[in-house]
């Protein structure tokens, strides 16, 4: 079930309320809440609530198959799914909002480019059968934007890994680190635009950024400010909670951080209302001692 068009972008108390009252009547319903993906527009929150509970059946069917596969392969793993931010969460996750791992494959490969590069900070080039496209790294995650575009369609409100065409326009920095994949099947062919690869072709960068994807969290909102210091504390605050939600998704507290932090002026709403936009990102004790850390996963090639 969906709980949508209820006509507000600052308050989701009318919506939960509405949610504890189907609940209290039948504690097996899957529920969307519209305010639960945050977009400017009432149709792209409203499409993405509708979609996200049509998946909710087969996020868990997929859950449990892929619990059980896991368990059998890899007992003592912690199971997690990748998220079309670049992250990861929690396998159970994919039953509650599977609609953030829709078009997660463009992501995990920015983040395996990156990480098989080195570089936190900069530029990934991915050259793949369908083409040429660009994207930027950011405190070692793509940068995100806050909905998938899909042409005239709905927009879904999921904050996704910006992945743009790559034009003989494209601007070449020679002081911006930057890493080249070919990852098209067959690579007999010179690539266009007279790109040099600059990572091995054995890599499936896809998989890499699965294996390197760190728990992520989003805090994405309106606030009400009356000034330069409450502006501060509505930030801080919605810091602090993209912390905790990447805590409870199982990151330690001691090795979570803030990738990103803005504040954006609403220029149709009312005076003082402002949009806070926080990504929290964090790694379990298990990653520590399991995972391969990056420099190892750079001397495989």
């Amino acid at each position: 079930m969906a709980i949508t068009s209820v006509g507000s972008t600052a308050s989701k108390e009318h919506e939960t309320r509405i949610a504890d009252a189907i609940l209290s009547n039948d504690k097996d319903v899957r529920i969307s809440i519209s305010s639960d993906f945050y977009s400017s527009v009432f149709r792209d929150r409203d499409y993405t609530a509708i979609l996200n509970s049509a998946l909710m059946e087969t996020g868990e069917e997929l859950a449990a198959v892929l619990e059980e596969a896991g368990r059998r392969q890899f007992p003592a793993s912690l199971l997690s799914f990748g998220k079309n931010d670049g992250g990861r969460a929690p396998l159970s996750r994919l039953a509650m909002a599977p609609v953030h791992g829709l078009h997660a494959e463009p992501a995990m490969a920015i983040l395996g480019a990156a990480t098989l590069a080195g570089i936190p900070e900069g530029e990934v080039i991915l050259c793949t059968d369908g083409g040429v496209t660009v994207a930027h790294t950011r405190g070692g995650l793509p940068a995100a934007r806050s909905v998938i575009r899909q042409g005239f369609a709905a927009s879904l409100a999921s904050n996704a890994a910006i992945l743009e065409p790559y034009t003989v326009h494209h601007p070449v920095r020679g002081d911006f680190p930057s890493v080249v994949a070919d990852l098209r099947e067959r690579q007999d062919e010179a690539l266009p635009f007279e790109l040099v690869p600059t990572l091995p072709s054995s890599h499936d960068a896809a998989l890499v950024g699965s294996a390197a994807a760190p728990l992520t969290a989003w805090i994405d909102r309106l606030e009400t400010v009356s000034g330069r210091a409450d502006l501060q504390r509505v930030q801080n605050r919605a810091e602090e909670d993209a912390h905790s939600a990447a805590v409870q998704l199982g990151a330690s507290p001691g090795q979570t951080h803030i990738v990103e932090s803005n504040v954006y002026a609403m220029p149709y709403g009312n005076p003082g209302i402002v949009r806070i936009r926080v990504q929290a990102a964090g790694e379990t004790h298990a990653n520590e001692e399991h995972m391969l850390p990056t420099a190892v996963l750079r001397s495989t090639s």
